[in-house]
């Protein structure tokens, strides 16, 4: 029997797609509604915003009808691995392509016969403006009497955050969503994660109020036990299988991936697993994924000062020491009043930011809803990590500036930087400088006006604890 577990890209197999029928259901039927509900969906890296979107274009494409029998097209854009793009009128020819294939396909034409039509009409009327023109498009489409809905669903959609053309992209979108001859005709799906999250919270950004929104939790303790023994038709026992969501707290890269070290490791013989291999199989994560890096990172000090203080509210075992809340254990959710209370100097939107992304970034769960609702710390693995990581390099003398800029400069590439700007609340567009280079002399320069230097500091030896400071 082959190794069914893989954390290294998305699900592909329906019987390995687990913990989000609830969330998956309600996302279907959203987009099958009479008026469509496009819908973002928020996920950290490796918490199977991929898997999901893939699933859905399969379950569309096999789905009977929409709402007024309308025939449902999937069309799927990966942003960040797909076809370069230089204008929201070369998106929109993009979507017009994928909508032509799957009509050719459906139809049994030879390739390109409706991709050239619907290409041709766009650009007959770009001149009226992309929305107006991917409208007479469409309409052009002979659908020989069908109903369409064109259900498009787009991964990575920060990197229309991070483009020019997206400040074009991103009201066109709302226009052809909101207020077309076609908003009954096409619905959107994004994924995405911080930097999509803000864009479609924001008040009067483009997205706000468009998108149903969709935070991917962490897997339940149900999902991740069931992820853990039926792909091995429960050889592995249930205690070890507990283990591994002690250890994952139901994150779906992290569980996969103790499930697949597991397997190769005992060849496929789970039923030798113990619990002390599953916390060796967490132990070898980071180091071979560096993905805790990079969770860490994206989170933002306000994230992670807020991880750290509920990773404070455990109890550890063989602890002397009470919090001065009275003894909190991981089986005792803290009710959001008791963070709130904590973080009272904190705008509230920011700190319900926070949690939200620690929730979709698998590390925190939520129990209950609105005022009600309450946290809890997920899984052993990454707080581990996260406690020892907090304390490398803690105060001490600065590096001085010219070194900074030497290790900014040379030793990350210019996603770690966006990724660094991003951390500590600086907008990278704004920083002055041609190239790499530049823009970290401009930081240093920046957040030494803040005398903010030292959270680049601490991000470096968080991040990056290969460069010696």
């Amino acid at each position: 029997m082959h190794n069914p577990y893989n954390y290294h890209i998305a699900v592909r197999d329906d019987a390995m797609f687990f913990g989000r029928d609830k969330l998956f259901d309600r996302l279907v039927r959203g987009l099958c509604a009479p008026l469509p509900l496009s819908a973002a969906i928020f996920g950290g890296r490796r918490c199977g915003k991929t898997s999901l979107l893939s699933k859905l274009a399969r379950v569309l494409r096999g789905q009977a009808r929409a709402a007024g029998g309308r025939l449902l097209v999937p069309c799927s854009l990966d942003l960040q691995r797909g076809r370069p793009l230089t204008c929201s009128d070369d998106f929109f020819l993009w979507v017009l392509e994928e909508l032509g294939e799957a009509w050719e396909k459906r139809l049994g034409l030879e390739r390109g016969a409706v991709v050239d039509v619907l290409q041709a009409g766009y650009r007959d009327e770009m001149n009226k403006g992309p929305v107006d023109a991917f409208v007479h498009a469409f309409r052009s489409l002979d659908l020989g009497g069908e109903r369409v809905r064109l259900v498009i669903l787009i991964d990575e959609s920060e990197e229309i955050l991070t483009v020019e053309w997206g400040e074009d992209l991103r009201p066109n979108l709302r226009a052809l969503l909101s207020n077309s001859p076609v908003t009954e005709d096409v619905a959107l799906v994004m994924a995405g994660s911080t930097q999509m999250y803000s864009q479609v919270t924001e008040r009067d950004s483009p997205l706000e109020n468009i998108l149903d929104r969709y935070l991917l939790p962490p897997l339940s303790h149900e999902a991740t036990l069931a992820l853990a023994r039926q792909p091995n038709e429960e050889r592995l026992s249930k205690d070890v299988a507990q283990e591994v969501w002690r250890q994952s707290g139901g994150h779906p890269c992290l569980a996969q991936y103790i499930l697949h070290e597991l397997w190769n490791e005992l060849e496929g013989e789970l039923a030798d697993a113990t619990a002390q291999d599953v916390q060796d199989m967490g132990e070898t994560f980071n180091d071979r994924t560096r993905h805790f890096f990079t969770w860490a990172g994206t989170l933002g000090a306000t994230g992670n000062t807020v991880y750290r203080f509920l990773t404070e509210q455990d109890v550890r075992e063989g602890s002397t020491e009470a919090h001065p809340q009275g003894p909190q254990s991981n089986d005792a959710p803290l009710a959001y009043a008791a963070i709130r209370q904590h973080f009272s100097h904190m705008d509230s939107g920011a700190l319900g930011s926070a949690l939200d992304a620690l929730h979709y970034h698998g590390l925190i769960h939520l129990h209950g809803r609105g005022r009600k609702r309450q946290y809890q710390v997920a899984g052993q693995t990454y707080r581990d990590w996260f406690l020892a990581a907090g304390k490398i390099g803690a105060g001490g003398p600065l590096p001085d500036t010219a070194r900074l800029h030497r290790i900014l400069a040379n030793r990350l590439d210019m996603n770690e930087f966006r990724t660094l700007c991003f951390y500590l609340n600086v907008n990278y567009d704004s920083l002055e400088g041609e190239g790499l280079s530049g823009k970290a002399r401009e930081l240093i320069r920046h957040l030494e006006r803040r005398k903010d230097l030292r959270q680049l500091v601490e991000w470096l030896r968080r991040v990056r604890p290969d460069i010696e400071m």
